[in-house]
């Protein structure tokens, strides 16, 4: 890796300190696994800050991230926006890099020329952030809040009596 990112590092330290995934299961992906990501749509540059974090933690998804941003549904959620055409005939697949899905109703993907993280959701499409680094913080800090507020829930009934 030629350039480095010190906020992802940060922002991984966060998911695992925030018990979103352990230090010991995050993989990096493979120079190779990129490439194969890259050619699914050469026209689309991948940003160097993606792919920082996915040389650094691409390979295994994160617990209870709410985006699945690892290489594995990465390179499948194309076919998930295929199948999304259907509603939406106006929603044009070319010049797009998919990266991530949302329980298979909505997906994450850079155009052509921009640096921005874009998503589309069966009814529209979204300017999310503009670069990997502010989505990823954004996603991060969605991931936490609501794993606070799983456990809090779940607290909350453990200290009831029947």
């Amino acid at each position: 890796m030629n350039e480095e990112f010190p906020e992802i590092d940060q922002i991984i330290d966060r998911i695992i300190e925030a018990g979103l995934a352990k230090r010991e299961l995050i993989e990096p992906c493979s120079d190779d696994e990129v490439a194969q990501l890259q050619q699914l749509q050469p026209s689309v540059t991948l940003p160097s800050d993606y792919i920082y974090f996915m040389k650094k933690a691409g390979k295994i998804p994160i617990r209870y991230f709410n985006v699945a941003l690892s290489i594995r549904p990465a390179l499948f959620a194309v076919d998930t926006a295929e199948e999304m055409i259907d509603s939406d005939n106006n929603f044009d697949l070319s010049d797009k890099l998919f990266i991530g899905l949302y329980k298979f109703d909505a997906v994450y993907y850079f155009k052509k020329g921009e640096s921005g993280v874009y998503c589309f959701d069966e009814v529209e499409e979204l300017k999310e952030a503009d670069t990997f680094t502010e989505f990823l913080k954004e996603q991060t800090d969605i991931s936490i809040r609501d794993h606070i507020g799983a456990i809090e829930f779940a607290n909350m009934f453990k200290n009831t009596k029947p």
